[in-house]
């Protein structure tokens, strides 16, 4: 029973692996559309281009949309360019909440957790961690924790079957 149930565990695992990978992109996707607007609205040469690129660094655990857009922000604002350098600022917050907000929702719905479980357990990471390090973490807590949950309760399904069925006979 415990093979199986380690056998079951670790194809869903894959399963929801895939999922996470899935809100990973559909974020991106996200954060990719707010950067073309937002810069687009403030007229950067290549805003598409950029916004590109700012999205797939965004993908990346650790680095974010911040490394680009926050030192781009304080460049600006010491050259006095203070209205740019607020936006970007403004372009930065809103991904971060993309991030630590959508995220968790979109994965703690592919592997069956409440979004509000997949929140805490991201914003506990992300205290104990880092926000990198925590988002990260706390997203392979709740893939590992909903899977668990999912495969046990079909176990225990499966296992009330069996139980009743011998009953019968």
């Amino acid at each position: 029973m415990k093979k199986e149930f380690l056998k079951r565990y670790l194809k869903a695992t894959g399963l929801a692996l895939k999922d996470l990978i899935r809100a990973l992109l559909l974020t991106s996707v996200i954060n990719f559309v707010i950067l073309a607007i937002g810069l687009g609205i403030f007229k950067i040469k290549y805003f598409i281009l950029i916004a590109f690129l700012i999205a797939l660094v965004d993908l990346l655990p650790f680095l974010g949309s911040g490394i680009i857009l926050l030192p781009w922000s304080v460049i600006l604002f010491l050259m006095g360019n203070l209205r740019l350098s607020i936006g970007l600022a403004i372009l930065f917050v809103l991904t971060f909440l993309v991030n630590q907000i959508l995220r968790p929702i979109f994965m703690g719905k592919s592997v069956g957790l409440k979004p509000i479980f997949t929140i805490l357990i991201t914003g506990i990471s992300m205290l104990i961690f880092s926000p990198g390090l925590g988002a990260l973490v706390g997203s392979i807590i709740s893939l590992m924790l909903g899977v668990f949950f999912e495969v046990k309760e079909a176990f225990d399904i499966e296992k009330n079957k069996k139980v009743s069925n011998e009953q019968e006979n």
